[in-house]
């Protein structure tokens, strides 16, 4: 009797801070602004090493039309206590569709990035990240040539809780997650703060679908000022190697 009720107080502490939350999100920007699919693709060595990538699209819903392409390949390594050292580099297009009243210059960024974090799980449906990531962003207008770079860095923390499923390596998951992001130098452009509310599912040891609800605060590129954001974001994670047994999969 005692394990079911701690187990029950256990999925209310987790399950109701994102309960209360969601309203919160929802009215910090009742309209979606920008929709964004990715796909994921992991390899995961033994337990200490993972290669991951991510391929995207996203596309503005209102106001200024545009589409962004980004690829962004990187490498994850785990010292075994939770620790673990990342580093990779992005690749980002973003192309403006012109209108009669305002034109748009298409834009390059190339923003290499290294990040340490700490993955902390007090039981196996439960675990914590925590993480800090120094970005440095080169942008490049195709138009006009002109070129700027910023400095920036960027601490985060995820909390997640999964639910069990009839089949092994199957799951529910249900991901609550906030980030700061603070420019050191150069143009301060691009995002303030984000929340981001996920629900995952796992289909096999291989292969998980993510659906996120993001809020996000974020200065415009053109004018630097501030707005808040909405976001629809479906992630697809194929992976291969070490699936079953590497920490470092779900990060």
């Amino acid at each position: 009797m005692m394990k079911k009720i701690f187990g029950l107080t256990s999925r209310v502490g987790i399950i109701l801070p994102l309960i209360v939350s969601l309203p919160a999100v929802v009215r910090a920007g009742s309209e979606v602004k920008q929709y964004w699919l990715d796909v994921n693709p992991q390899w995961l060595h033994k337990s200490s090493i993972k290669v991951k990538g991510n391929f995207g699209v996203r596309a503005s819903a209102t106001g200024t039309k545009w589409i962004r392409y980004l690829a962004r390949p990187s490498i994850i390594y785990g010292f075994g206590n939770g620790i673990y050292l990342s580093g990779g580099i992005g690749f980002l297009y973003t192309d403006y569709k012109e209108s009669p009243s305002q034109k748009k210059t298409d834009l390059w960024e190339l923003r290499p990035f290294q990040g340490l974090g700490y993955l902390y799980r007090p039981s196996f449906r439960v675990s914590f990240d925590f993480g800090a990531k120094l970005e440095e962003r080169y942008f490049y207008e195709i138009d006009s040539s002109d070129r700027s770079e910023a400095l920036r860095v960027r601490f985060g923390v995820t909390g997640a809780y999964k639910f069990d499923a009839y089949q092994d390596g199957r799951y529910w998951k249900v991901t609550l997650g906030g980030e700061v992001f603070d420019t050191v130098s150069g143009s301060d452009v691009g995002e303030k703060s984000r929340v981001n509310l996920g629900f995952e599912r796992s289909f096999s040891h291989a292969q998980r679908l993510r659906l996120e609800l993001t809020w996000q605060k974020q200065g415009r590129l053109r004018d630097n000022a501030e707005e808040n954001q909405l976001f629809i974001r479906l992630r697809y994670y194929p992976s291969w190697g070490n699936v079953r047994f590497n920490p470092l999969r779900d990060l």
